[in-house]
């Protein structure tokens, strides 16, 4: 095949990438800015101070953090039971877009109650933040999204490109929050809050418009999605016994422990530039964007090279990228200056692979009717979890911060070293299903005709 037509195959094939793309973009334009907006409320509780006033007054600094991470949490934890459900419903039902759609409304809605309670400058942050975190919680959040673009993803590849495919998630969103993290602090100071909120669900909306008219749903499977029958369906797949069980779940722990990881890390990781390197809040904020880049365009070229050109297994992808993880954490953790910071940060660039490898596996497992459940124990693990890697991290950083700020790298470190241990033993055990591509294109084409051919038999 000619480049031109394997680039035009490539753009056809583009499912749910550009909408994860505009979703993290908004997400992260939207929620980097948001503390900023707590804080001026807590210390200006009368009137609106102008964009740039920060407050010094280390009481309602401490105030305003809280109602930063009560929020945090509600959208991290309430989300739990959404997720399973959907992905039980998505399974029964073979549709990814409505499980979008609703991620995404959710998301405008809780911006709508931002700019409502910003034009009533009285009301309380705490009121705001209380409904905007309920109401993205129990709409499933970001989360949810990314359950339905990975479930759209799986439907439209076939195993040959899915692990290429599914670490793009990662790159699309790498790229979108990097975008994010440089523009958005120009956009509120140019346009203020309100604007800068409203340019925000616009922003959704262009994801939701990207949703509408790429992401491609498999026809519909006969019959009504009750709820009882799905969960019950839920404790059949759960438990069913498959060739790769043990595979399955341990990918499941990988996934959600290694994001969790990478979050936690980032909550202490400005705490580790300011105090062991003397970075200002901008410097960090280059560098995180800087290590991004470095993960995201990795993410968009490894893959490929290893996947598609040298005929490499998830397996094996996932022992290297394990291994050049680890080095990354153990030079993080002996840096001693910026310039190393900054070589150091070059061995970034397999750990992104990371994020959306287990995925990939599990879905080479799986029937295709029991992907949706299984991303979302994934997911549901990084709701779960961070309950106490949070505070293991805070404790850590808190214990050695004037002896070894990066002392934490080193947990990281022992996560990576479990999940190398994993995709070992995936490599040793591993059994192929026996499915064959092309064979299931060809099936499902002829039973999509003799459907059509029945359909007109039926007509008078």
């Amino acid at each position: 095949m000619s480049a031109a037509k394997e680039q035009t195959s490539f753009l056809n094939s583009l499912s749910s990438e550009p909408a994860i793309f505009f979703y993290a973009f908004a997400v992260l334009w939207y929620n980097g800015i948001l503390p900023n907006l707590v804080q001026q409320k807590v210390c200006s509780p009368e009137f609106p101070p102008p964009v740039e006033f920060a407050c010094n007054d280390t009481k309602l600094l401490a105030e305003a953090t809280d109602i930063v991470t009560t929020r945090v949490t509600l959208r991290d934890a309430l989300p739990a039971m959404i997720l399973l459900f959907s992905g039980c419903w998505r399974d029964a039902t073979s549709l990814n877009k409505p499980i979008m759609y609703f991620a995404i409304i959710s998301e405008i809605i809780g911006i709508s109650i931002e700019i409502f309670a910003y034009l009533n400058w009285t009301i309380s942050p705490w009121a705001a933040v209380f409904a905007d975190g309920i109401i993205n919680g129990l709409g499933g959040g970001s989360k949810l999204f990314y359950i339905g673009a990975t479930c759209a993803i799986t439907d439209n590849t076939g195993t040959e490109d899915r692990t290429t495919r599914l670490t793009l998630i990662s790159a699309m969103i790498m790229f979108g929050c990097c975008l994010a993290s440089v523009t958005s602090g120009y956009g509120l100071k140019y346009m203020g809050y309100t604007w800068f909120l409203i340019l925000a669900i616009i922003f959704q909306i262009v994801s939701l418009l990207l949703v509408m008219i790429l992401v491609k749903d498999k026809k519909r499977r006969k019959g009504k999605a009750d709820i009882l029958k799905m969960f019950k369906q839920l404790k059949i797949t759960a438990l069913k016994r498959r060739p790769n069980n043990i595979i399955i779940w341990l990918m499941v722990f990988s996934s959600c422990s290694l994001t969790v990881v990478a979050i936690a890390e980032g909550n202490v990781t400005l705490y580790y530039l300011e105090k062991g390197f003397g970075f200002t809040i901008e410097e960090a904020g280059v560098y995180s964007s800087y290590r991004q880049m470095i993960g995201a365009v990795g993410t968009i070229l490894v893959p490929p090279i290893l996947s598609k050109l040298l005929g490499w297994k998830d397996s094996i992808i996932g022992i290297v990228s394990c291994a050049v993880t680890i080095v990354m954490y153990i030079t993080m953790v002996i840096a001693k200056t910026k310039l190393e910071l900054i070589i150091f940060a070059l061995f970034d660039f397999m750990r992104t692979l990371l994020f959306s490898l287990p995925k990939s596996v599990i879905s080479k497992c799986v029937d295709e009717n029991e992907i949706g459940v299984f991303v979302s124990f994934c997911i549901i693990g990084e709701c779960i979890l961070p309950i106490g890697i949070f505070y293991l991290y805070d404790y850590i950083y808190t214990a050695t911060s004037t002896t070894l700020p990066g002392a934490f790298f080193l947990a990281s470190a022992v996560i990576a070293a479990v999940s190398l241990i994993f995709y070992s033993i995936t490599a040793c055990i591993y059994t192929p299903l026996n499915v064959n591509d092309e064979e299931v294109k060809k099936i499902s084409s002829d039973l999509e005709k003799c459907e059509k051919e029945s359909q007109l038999q039926e007509k008078p």
